[in-house]
């Protein structure tokens, strides 16, 4: 005999929100890097410091608070 059980089709609001952000702000980062290593080749990487210079600490602010949002969606995931 065969016991199917109910399987929840997806996961919750908060923890899908928290992946499609992740996922964004990770795609941004990759997109910086490679910014950076073109700037690099033509010559431009002081202009590109600049710009990380005044970013960066925005960039780890946000990044902590996604990851902070993710491991709360995980936590609601596990408690449900």
């Amino acid at each position: 005999m065969l016991i199917t059980m109910s399987k929840r089709n997806s996961q919750g609001v908060l923890f899908r929100t928290a992946c499609y952000i992740m996922k964004h702000f990770l795609l941004f980062l990759v997109g910086l890097s490679m910014v950076t290593v073109i700037a690099g080749t033509f010559g431009i990487l002081h202009l590109m410091a600049t710009i990380i210079s005044l970013i960066g600490p925005w960039l780890v602010r946000v990044g902590v608070a996604i990851f902070c949002l993710f491991a709360f969606g995980v936590i609601l995931e596990s408690i449900q």
